[in-house]
């Protein structure tokens, strides 16, 4: 069994995070993005989380961050 430098992958850029990340962005920058919640899955599975109430409220943020995982978990299903 051998180990894999993950460093040694190569990233190759995905069109749709980058358009979802562009999105946000353009809407954060209109202003239209009072507060945001980010999760991802980098190369190796390991996950990254920020997020930032801006003028936002907390239960905001909660309740949109239950309803995608709501959504997560239908579509995964549909797609088994």
């Amino acid at each position: 069994m051998s180990l894999v430098d993950l460093s040694e992958v190569r990233a190759v850029a995905d069109p749709d995070v980058v358009e979802r990340l562009t999105e946000a962005l353009e809407m954060a920058q209109a202003g239209k993005l009072i507060s945001v919640a980010i999760v991802g899955q980098r190369i190796g599975s390991a996950t990254t989380t920020a997020y930032a109430f801006g003028t936002g409220d907390v239960a905001h943020l909660v309740c949109a961050i239950e309803r995608l995982k709501l959504r997560l978990l239908d579509d995964a299903e549909e797609v088994q």
